[in-house]
């Protein structure tokens, strides 16, 4: 019953995700595309064993969704759905240090959707910093702007493809 729950709720994160993509801040988007690349070769790629989709284990409300970007590197979006409609989504990428089975950051900035009085996101903050660490528990995320996410553990729910 709880993989059910856990399942559906990333389901329905994954519809967040995916609806929300074009709500990114121009100079975000900006960014972003500048930043992502396309990966030629993924088979080798360090980040491909863990890339895919997380669920906060707790309440699943919230997912982590990795993604393979050149060289040793990964973009990472969080979201978090929240009961006020107010949902939170970080955006991220960094390197992955395979031995730490780490991937650090330095170029977060978080939204939070439906907040503006025209229903546009609202952006909190840019340039935020933090670590993603791949354990036997599963994913844990160290926010350095909040520690939103302190005592918290992502299962994986999917692998990418």
């Amino acid at each position: 019953m709880r993989k059910t729950i856990l399942m559906l709720a990333a389901v329905l994160v994954l519809c967040l995700t995916v609806s929300a993509c074009g709500n990114a801040a121009p100079e975000q988007e900006t960014a972003l595309s500048q930043t992502e690349t396309s990966v030629d070769s993924t088979a080798n790629h360090p980040v491909r064993p863990y890339a895919g989709i997380y669920t906060e284990s707790q309440t699943g409300q919230g997912s982590v969704e990795i993604t393979l970007k050149e060289n040793d590197s990964a973009f990472v979006v969080v979201r978090w759905i929240a009961p006020d409609g107010n949902n939170t989504a970080w955006h991220m990428s960094g390197v992955f240090d395979e031995k730490k089975k780490t991937i650090k950051y330095e170029n977060g900035f978080k939204q939070i959707d439906n907040i503006g009085e025209d229903g546009a996101p609202a952006y909190m903050y840019h340039d935020a910093s933090g670590t993603f660490t791949f354990t036997d528990e599963g994913l844990l995320w160290e926010d350095d702007e909040e520690h939103f996410a302190d005592d918290m553990v992502f299962i994986r729910v999917s692998q990418a493809p």
